[in-house]
């Protein structure tokens, strides 16, 4: 398998996960520097 490939695959299989996180974070908007809910969220989906 290809780089070109694998990484065509990992965007597939993640797709959908990444869809909702960005679907996520633009319905709950913050302000600029006050993105405590925002890194929370992320901080969440990191660890």
């Amino acid at each position: 398998m290809t780089l070109v490939q694998r990484i065509q695959a990992l965007a597939q299989t993640h797709h959908a996960e990444w869809v909702g996180i960005r679907r996520h974070l633009h319905a709950h908007p913050e302000l600029s520097f006050e993105e405590h809910e925002t890194m929370a969220f992320v901080a969440g989906k990191l660890a």
